[in-house]
């Protein structure tokens, strides 16, 4: 190329296409997490309607089987639509706890709505009834994946999930 001449692809790569558009915006992954000490892991995915998914990968093979699609997460009581931002396993990898509704404290979205999904009812529910919608804070389900404590409203909440009492 002699001096002074550029390319197409020199003319429109420019600063603003390279950092203010999304043309070179990498796929989204994740979140991720490994299950049964690695030989699987789970993402978040989307389908086609932009409703999120948990998908489950064999990481040998690759094999992806969908473990929980879009139709089973739905707000029991209100019928809503559940996007998932986070999620967490219990020991025993049977209930998910999803994150969901985030908003802003300080620098991090830890502040929202959590629900719980068990595999083998295919039940998505929320936890944390009677407190202010996307009022809770670091959801963690204890060793025996049958309680879930939070944080709302500076305090500290045990919910017992198989009958809802907090």
């Amino acid at each position: 190329m002699a001096i002074g001449q550029e390319t197409a692809i020199q003319k429109t790569l420019t600063l603003d296409r390279i950092f203010a558009s999304s043309d070179f915006a990498q796929e989204h992954f994740g979140p991720h997490k490994w299950l049964a000490q690695g030989e699987y892991y789970t993402t978040v995915e989307y389908n086609d309607l932009n409703q999120s998914e948990l998908v489950l990968y064999d990481s040998e093979t690759g094999e992806r089987t969908l473990l929980i699609p879009a139709e089973e997460l739905v707000d029991s009581e209100t019928q809503d639509q559940i996007q998932i931002e986070d999620y967490s396993w219990s020991n025993d990898e049977r209930t998910a706890l999803i994150f969901t509704r985030s908003e802003r404290v300080w620098r991090d979205n830890t502040q929202g709505d959590y629900y719980i999904h068990d595999l083998e009812s295919k039940m998505t529910k929320r936890i944390g009834k009677g407190l202010y919608i996307s009022s809770l804070l670091f959801a963690k389900f204890s060793p025996d994946g049958k309680k879930v404590a939070y944080v709302s409203a500076q305090n500290i909440y045990v919910e017992e999930l198989q009958s809802g009492a907090i």
